[in-house]
């Protein structure tokens, strides 16, 4: 489901929640669950008041109703609860995700903004970094790209390294395009070595795979960047003369040939500007991790 269907359908839910209690159940379509027909059925040929006994049409008609209503409560008290979590998930992207577009400018497109817009964006970036909480964050890498791409930048200025297991199997599992770049620039800014074996993991996999165009440049440039930081050569065995790096490039379909050390440079850069927004989070700055859930 994308974004526009998500917020369409709450506003569906919204309408649907207005309604009165008899057409909010039809229209849910509550007596399409076996067992609930089922008793019903029973109840209407036996010509009694659910529940009750008594013969519908008796002094305690009122109370049957009642009784009814009482027993489809809980399909309607479950519709509340999904359509509030709804709500909740909506606000969550309305604060994190789509301020200032966020979600599509995290990334190249910030090297290409002006200096003054740069620095505003980065700054709200690094607030927002250090307002929301684990369960939050959370809540957002079980989402779309939108959500998970933003998520990981977030992850990223705030320096959350126990996000590097998730983020590594986010990566690994490719379920969806644009934010995979993200996971790879989290993973470069933590700068451990443990946060080269989710790399390592994805060059294993992808890179005999020249069919599929997804996250292998971004996923060298950083471990190109751990390399260099760390005094390591994980990505020697990829680069070497007719190593998995080659085989994927000259594998179909066509691909960009530019140089390795240009996806170390681009990857940099984009560490960098996490590192630079990272100075406007709280949580960088005194230590503390929101607790909200």
């Amino acid at each position: 489901m994308n974004f526009s269907e998500l917020v369409n359908k709450n506003k569906q839910t919204h309408a649907r929640l207005q309604e009165p209690p008899r057409l909010l159940l039809h229209r849910r379509e509550v007596y399409s669950d076996p067992k609930l027909l089922a008793a019903l059925t029973r109840d209407h040929r036996e010509d009694r008041a659910p529940g009750t006994g008594r013969p519908l049409g008796s002094p305690g008609k009122s109370a049957s109703r009642t009784s009814l209503v009482r027993r489809l409560r809980p399909y309607e008290d479950a519709a509340m609860c999904d359509t509030e979590e709804e709500d909740e998930r909506l606000k969550l992207i309305r604060r994190y995700v789509t301020p200032d577009r966020r979600y599509l400018k995290v990334g190249g497109p910030l090297l290409g903004m002006s200096g003054r817009a740069r620095a505003k964006f980065l700054r709200k970036l690094g607030k927002a970094a250090g307002e929301i909480s684990p369960g939050e964050l959370g809540m957002l890498l079980d989402r779309g790209w939108r959500e998970r791409k933003t998520a990981a930048w977030l992850i990223a200025v705030a320096g959350r390294t126990e996000y590097r297991e998730r983020l590594g199997e986010l990566l690994l599992a490719s379920e969806g395009p644009y934010a995979g770049q993200a996971y790879c620039v989290a993973l470069a800014t933590f700068g451990t070595p443990a946060d080269a074996d989710p790399l390592i993991a994805y060059l294993d996999r992808y890179l005999p795979r020249p069919d599929l165009y997804y996250d292998q440049p971004a996923a060298l440039g950083a471990l190109l960047l751990l390399d260099a930081r760390l005094g390591a050569d994980h990505a020697a065995r990829f680069l070497a003369p007719n190593g998995l790096w080659q085989h994927w490039v000259d594998g179909p379909p066509g691909k960009e040939r530019d140089a390795p050390d240009s996806y170390h440079e681009f990857i940099g850069q984009l560490c960098s500007l996490a590192t630079d927004s990272a100075k406007y989070c709280p949580t960088r700055m005194h230590g503390v991790i929101p607790r909200r859930e």
